[in-house]
């Protein structure tokens, strides 16, 4: 073994025991925390599970934990002035929940799918971005890309078609969960209605346009959730996304 291969072995040997295995400690938040910091904070960090439908957050409670997502899908929705509740959002794994500057948490994030995470301590994280411009860097960028989903988001509804608007949200689903594949099957964590409560559009404008896209033959539907996309090139050209 060489130098650096043995420094690598006991540097992984010093990472506390339940993040060793972890795979946010290769590729999701954890990995730009020293072994160091990961000590520092993993006393404040709890892994959970939750099933199908559960709160992981709630609006308007203290903000007083963050949710790194290891696994599963979580809606945001927030409530609106008439008391219905609105999707403006889906996190996947590897992503990051919260709001740093927030008194109140501003949305409610609930499972929808199965989901593991961690609930991490606010004020604890809060303390290593304050003493590290290179983690406060990378909570700064989680905040920067919501930013953009949510122009993104905007901007589907405005200026896209009913058909645009599913073939772009299938896309973005495949997109998260196989991002390498051409051909891909997933299971919509999201249901027909939650579908149109997301993109602005009736359950059965969704339906009408899942339906074309079967026929089109940019889609198999097996059940109502079960989907394969048949061709990610084709899909992207149907929901008008470009550099594919």
């Amino acid at each position: 073994m060489n130098m650096s291969a043995a420094r690598h072995s006991v540097d992984e040997a010093a990472v506390p025991a339940r993040c060793r295995t972890c795979t946010s400690r290769q590729h999701g938040f954890c990995s730009d925390l020293t072994v160091g910091e990961l000590h520092r904070l993993s006393p404040h960090v709890s892994r959970r599970r939750a099933d199908a439908a559960s709160q992981v957050l709630s609006q308007g409670l203290a903000n007083t934990s963050y949710v790194h997502l290891l696994d599963g899908v979580v809606k945001l929705t927030a409530l609106v002035r008439d008391g219905t509740e609105q999707i403006v959002g889906l996190r996947f794994a590897g992503d990051f929940l919260g709001q740093r500057f927030a008194r109140d948490v501003g949305f409610t994030a609930a499972a929808a799918t199965d989901v593991e995470y961690c609930r991490v301590s606010k004020p604890a994280l809060d303390a290593l971005a304050d003493q590290s411009t290179r983690i406060a860097h990378r909570m700064h960028r989680w905040v920067a890309t919501e930013l953009d989903e949510t122009r993104g988001l905007m901007l589907a509804l405005a200026q896209r078609d009913a058909r645009q608007k599913v073939a772009g949200l299938l896309y973005r689903i495949s997109q998260r969960q196989s991002p390498a594949a051409l051909r891909t099957t997933l299971d919509l964590p999201l249901s027909r209605s939650e579908m149109g409560n997301y993109l602005g559009i009736t359950v059965e404008t969704v339906s009408r346009q899942l339906s074309r896209l079967k026929r089109e033959g940019l889609i198999s539907i097996e059940r109502k959730t079960l989907v394969t996309i048949e061709d990610m090139g084709r899909l992207a050209a149907a929901a008008n996304i470009s550099g594919q």
